[in-house]
């Protein structure tokens, strides 16, 4: 338990979307009983003794106790509690929503001092590389301005959909574990989260607020692409299962293809007003009765 749990704090200051998934594939036999408390006693002496000695600062600090700890510790209650995969990723993902807001607010400018201080470095390290060039420098220049303003304006968004993203791998990865497996083609958001993202598009349409506006849609974007892709997998999933092949290109096109990405989303979006997978049925049924 013990190089388990200390790994598991080392990967989550690399990266806590990496802790978690670490946390579910090798720790996640410690989270039933007793042992968690030991587990997590390890975890955050680890962590505590690495920002005492300066390795790591109080923002980084906080997105572990956050993001990986009291994360985790909140899935596993409620998914022993009710066996319900959905409630748990919508638990962790409403506490990281407003963690995200609550860390822009506290440590905003500190943040944004640290990123620029690195893209700084990052720009004389390339323009030393192409600075013979000047198309290429000029491209570098602007790819870092870019990528500047998207960590700057949008890490709120960043950090809560990163998060949401592991959570739900990690769902896929404990339901093969578990006798009680997730039924993750009938997956459906609550209703109630229309008037979420109807409130975030009136921010996004205003001026003054569309940058809020844009953080609530991209915070409310992953759970809409977990119901586009359990809706891939009520249309989809059986020949998905006869054909891996076709199902790591599906993985790989949702990776590196947004336009992909954002049709899927916008798939989960609309089902929650027309219920795709009701209206298939419906069809079957009325085709069975026909015959």
């Amino acid at each position: 338990m013990f190089l388990i749990s200390s790994l598991s704090a080392l990967i989550s200051v690399f990266s806590p979307f990496w802790g978690l998934i670490f946390i579910f594939a090798f720790g996640e036999k410690y989270q039933y009983n007793r042992e968690k408390y030991n587990f997590y006693l390890i975890f955050i002496a680890t962590i505590i003794i690495l920002a005492l000695g300066n390795f790591i600062d109080i923002i980084l600090v906080s997105d572990i106790l956050i993001g990986v700890v009291f994360s985790t510790i909140l899935y596993f209650r409620l998914l022993l509690r009710e066996y319900n995969y959905l409630k748990a990723i919508i638990s962790v993902a409403i506490i990281n929503m407003l963690y995200g807001t609550l860390r822009h607010l506290m440590f905003g400018k500190m943040f944004i001092a640290n990123m620029t201080a690195i893209f700084d470095q990052y720009t004389e390290f390339l323009e030393s590389i192409v600075m013979e060039n000047n198309d290429k420098l000029l491209f570098v220049s602007d790819l870092i301005e870019t990528l500047k303003y998207i960590v700057s304006h949008f890490y709120p968004a960043i950090w809560t959909a990163t998060i949401i993203l592991a959570i739900y791998i990690c769902s896929l990865l404990l339901s093969k574990k578990l006798k009680t497996k997730w039924s993750h083609k009938t997956v459906r958001l609550p209703f109630t989260l229309v008037y979420l993202i109807i409130v975030f598009l009136v921010l996004f349409l205003l001026s003054s607020s569309r940058i809020i506006g844009i953080n609530g849609l991209l915070m409310l974007a992953p759970l809409l692409l977990i119901q586009g892709i359990s809706i891939l997998d009520f249309f989809l999933g059986n020949y998905f299962k006869k054909s891996k092949f076709l199902l790591y290109i599906l993985v790989l096109a949702v990776l590196f293809n947004p336009y992909l990405t954002m049709l899927i989303a916008a798939m989960g979006l609309f089902d929650m007003w027309f219920n795709f997978r009701k209206i298939s049925i419906r069809e079957e049924v009325n085709e069975n009765n026909f015959n």
